[in-house]
């Protein structure tokens, strides 16, 4: 989902929070940074098997590169994409499952 400033307000019922909130702890998330533009931009995808739901939400404002500390549940986003029903069409693939250590 892509929109304007105005549009944001209205889907963001579909926000990490607002998921977590409605089904409850994601199975497992993972993370994608991407430095290639210049800017430290990410993307976070919440898996909730339970619901058969898998939630991808891309932030073009990542924080500094010398300091990659982000909140995933205050980032602004600038789309958001959704997955649902068993074995989905082209679901997001690798990452780095927050699990792991990222240090």
């Amino acid at each position: 989902m892509r929109g304007s400033a105005k549009a944001e307000s209205d889907w963001m019922i579909y926000s990490p929070k607002a998921l977590i909130q409605r089904y409850g702890r994601p199975s497992y998330v993972y993370f994608y940074w991407n430095l290639e533009t210049g800017n430290l931009t990410f993307d976070i995808v919440l898996y909730f098997n339970d619901y058969d739901l898998i939630g991808e939400f891309h932030s073009p404002d990542g924080p500094e590169p010398s300091s990659p500390k982000e909140c995933p549940l205050e980032a602004k986003y600038d789309y958001i994409m959704l997955w649902m029903g068993k074995n989905p069409y082209a679901p997001p693939q690798g990452g780095v499952r927050v699990e792991k250590e990222l240090l």
